[in-house]
């Protein structure tokens, strides 16, 4: 792709999932330059110190690119802080992985320390750009299985990461040209441990564009059992060729039972309207993460409503419903709350909307 390129679409998705704390952490950010980095580190060490390292070494990256040094520099240098922290009383061996895309005119360079990857997803299919620095890795090039290596008890080992070793090599891959009609993905472990490079490409294929694709791979990592944090970011350059469009559609009561009988659809996010001019009202998503809110960017548009944006991920039998607002309040059992697990028939007040959640059709 030569010349001028359109700025990327930008998305990042992060959740806790079943850690009780996150230690992943992202950014997509333009540099004073006019160059974008967008970059995921999962930091290790526990609460107290993992989030430390994947914040740290974020900082550090942004501070050596505007000081001009180059991307393979930056990752020395931020390896060289976050060792020097971890000899400090409660951060002992934290450390963290490191993946980083470096968007400079019309081509980038990716840069990876440790297990968190990089892919170009396309209407050809999905292409991991990164290696993993990790004993799987190492134990399928020796000629072990996928699922031997993943039921090892070393499976979660690391052979490189930032900040454990004074030093460190860095893997260098590029520049690439900007490819039409691409998409660049950045993701920490969370989100590849039950979904497959496939997996990736169809779930992004179905998505309406960058935040829709985010929302739903997070969504289905969680739903198929990740055990850890997870973390995506998205850079999409044109339009990646979708499976179909994406959407809301508005659905009569009398319409309910036949999709509660249609298996392809019971893990869309389901709402119904509990009050207003739409009371009575069903809406279905095209995923399990739906955004409510009064701009065009969000899945459900609430006409006449307070400015603000719930965000809706259904998992089995339960809907986890956050507010992305902290000054409008969420009302949940009488309690004012920014997240919370609702269960089936329970009650959501954010500002002027009312909404009541049900389980049966997941």
């Amino acid at each position: 792709m030569s010349g001028t390129i359109a700025p990327p679409r930008l998305r990042s998705e992060s959740i806790a999932g079943l850690r009780p704390y996150q230690e992943d952490a992202h950014l997509a950010e333009n540099l004073s330059d006019g160059r974008l980095l967008v970059a995921v580190a999962d930091g290790m060490g526990g609460h107290a110190a993992g989030e430390v390292a994947s914040a740290l070494a974020l900082e550090v990256i942004v501070e050596a690119l505007e000081d001009g040094q180059a991307l393979e520099a930056a990752f020395h240098l931020a390896n060289e802080r976050v060792h020097t922290q971890a000899r400090e009383p409660g951060k002992l061996g934290m450390g963290t992985t490191l993946v980083a895309m470096l968007l400079d005119g019309g081509s980038y360079t990716i840069a990876n320390v440790g297990d968190s990857r990089g892919y170009a997803l396309s209407g050809d299919g999905v292409r991991r750009i990164t290696m993993d620095h990790s004993y799987v890795s190492e134990a399928i090039k020796r000629g072990q299985s996928e699922e031997e290596a993943t039921q090892s008890e070393w499976k979660d080992v690391l052979t490189r990461c930032i900040g454990t070793e004074p030093e460190v090599e860095v893997d260098i891959f590029g520049p690439f040209p900007v490819e039409k009609n691409t998409a660049l993905l950045l993701c920490s472990d969370g989100l590849y441990k039950t979904l497959a490079d496939g997996d990736l490409g169809s779930l992004y294929a179905k998505s309406g564009g960058p935040r829709g694709g985010a929302q739903s791979l997070v969504s289905a990592a969680y739903e198929r059992g990740s055990d850890d944090n997870i973390t995506v970011t998205i850079a999409e350059f044109g339009e990646v060729p979708r499976e179909q469009p994406a959407g809301t559609m508005q659905i009569k009561s009398s319409e309910v039972k036949e999709l509660l009988e249609d298996s392809e659809r019971k893990r869309r996010a389901h709402v119904v309207w509990a009050s207003g001019g739409q009371r009575g009202q069903h809406y279905l998503s095209d995923s399990p993460v739906a955004l409510f809110g009064t701009d065009d960017l969000c899945d459900v548009r609430v006409p006449k409503a307070p400015k603000h944006h719930v965000l809706v991920m259904h998992r089995k039998n339960v809907c986890e419903v956050r507010n992305l607002h902290g000054w409008t309040k969420m009302k949940v059992r009488g309690r004012v709350q920014s997240s919370v697990t609702l269960k089936d028939g329970d009650v959501a007040k954010v500002g002027g909307l009312t909404l009541t959640f049900v389980a049966d059709i997941l």
